[in-house]
């Protein structure tokens, strides 16, 4: 038979289930006998053409099978018509918590700040709500795929027990996987039911419809606070809080009682006994020895003031430091996810299903190159989530907060395929 009579777009249309498949064997090998050849490849393009809607053969049937039953797919979910985005959820909270978060005029500088610190807290706790909400939502619906295709592996592996192509021990495989998947679909269930019911008790609010994406992420070039140096955001963090300016002013009334002189002799004399330390290893040379050193009352409040403050700057350094490292190098994961792994897995996915329907690779094959795809989305969506949440502890600490990172790392294998027989 001559293929280039089937093409479509340059490429051979070849039959697209095994059904087509096996009406075109049958006829190649003259099993339907005393029929024209006319009619033998009028039947055949009849058959092809009946099975060419299902674009991934078995799977699409077995797809169509369960849409035309009492259960429904997996995968069909009711639009959303008026999705709960970051500022509305930011405006609800603020909305709701007006009384106790609207202060009375003619607050103090030191007021002021606290107040500021307080309205932050609770529009980082909303941030990272909603973030977890929604990120819950897009993986229950990706788990939902995945779980689909282990359900279809699971029909079609039964049939292939049933007509004895294949033995229980492939079968059992294929419905334990199957199983596996239902358990992981149920904890994505909960996940995004126990995170939903989170944000709504926050916002005080019921009935909120999630989007079915997280937000866009976009390059961090414009990004004036991660180009800045440490220094200059240390200064800028320890501004906002709202008792770093008295503690220094009270650093500065303390070393003035204790006197400059005082201070000096007590710096000269640490370096000479850490030395002195170091070439012996002994101890006692960390002692105060009063002869030799000015110590009294003043001097040890100035020194203890001066030495909180020199902890909590080089503190605020080191997380400004990691949390800048964070956002960047999750910003990166992220957008080599979604950018690059994902459009490939994409890709991967279109050439299987191209090579499916050419009887090139099995139907197992193709299932596994969808489950890899949705495995590279899964992980995406998990980096762009963390970025996110990374992204906004940072934020959080530079208005004022503690530094509350998420718990959390990237995927390291997204959508790998172990390249599974027929």
């Amino acid at each position: 038979m001559d293929k280039s009579t089937f093409k479509t777009n340059g490429k051979p249309r070849w039959p697209r289930s095994m059904l087509g498949l096996c009406v075109a064997s049958a006829l190649m090998f003259g099993a339907i006998g005393n029929v024209s050849a006319e009619a033998q490849l009028s039947d055949w393009r009849a058959a092809n053409d009946a099975v060419a809607k299902f674009l991934r053969g078995h799977i699409d049937i077995v797809r169509a099978e369960a849409k035309s039953g009492a259960s429904a797919s997996l995968t069909n979910q009711k639009p959303v018509n008026n999705p709960t985005t970051l500022i509305d959820a930011k405006r609800q909270a603020l909305k709701a918590r007006a009384v106790e978060l609207f202060e009375p005029p003619g607050l103090s500088a030191m007021d002021r700040q606290r107040h500021a610190v307080q309205v932050t807290e609770l529009l980082f706790e909303v941030e990272q709500s909603w973030l977890k909400a929604v990120g819950a939502h897009v993986m229950l619906g990706l788990q939902e795929n995945a779980t689909e295709a282990a359900l279809i592996a699971q029909e079609l592996a039964a049939r292939m027990g049933v007509i004895g192509n294949w033995g229980n021990d492939r079968v059992l495989a294929v419905q334990l996987q199957a199983k596996a998947e239902q358990i992981k679909l149920m904890q994505a269930r909960q996940e995004a039911r126990q995170s939903l019911l989170a944000l709504e008790g926050l916002l005080m609010q019921t009935g909120i419809e999630l989007p079915d994406s997280l937000p866009d992420i976009r390059g961090l070039g414009a990004r004036a606070d991660l180009r800045a140096s440490v220094e200059q955001l240390a200064n800028e963090r320890l501004q906002r809080q709202p008792n770093y300016a008295a503690s220094l002013l009270n650093q500065q009334r303390l070393e003035e009682l204790a006197g400059g002189n005082a201070l000096t002799q007590w710096r000269d004399y640490v370096d000479q006994q850490v030395k002195a330390f170091l070439a012996s290893g002994n101890p006692g040379e960390l002692l105060i020895d009063p002869s030799r050193v000015l110590w009294n009352h003043n001097v040890k409040e100035a020194l203890e003031s001066r030495s909180t403050n020199a902890q909590l700057q080089a503190q605020t350094k080191n997380t400004i430091a990691v949390a800048q490292a964070a956002v960047k190098n999750s910003h990166e994961q992220a957008m080599l996810l979604v950018n690059e792994v994902v459009p490939l897995a994409k890709q991967a996915e279109e050439e299987a299903v191209y090579q499916y329907n050419g009887m090139f690779i099995s139907t197992w094959s193709l299932l596994q190159q969808y489950r890899s795809r949705v495995d590279a989305e899964i992980a995406a969506v998990g980096a762009q989530l963390l970025f996110l949440q990374t992204d906004a502890a940072f934020k959080a600490y530079m208005a004022g907060l503690q530094y509350r990172p998420p718990v959390g790392s990237v995927a390291t294998n997204p959508g790998a395929n172990d390249a599974g027989g027929h």
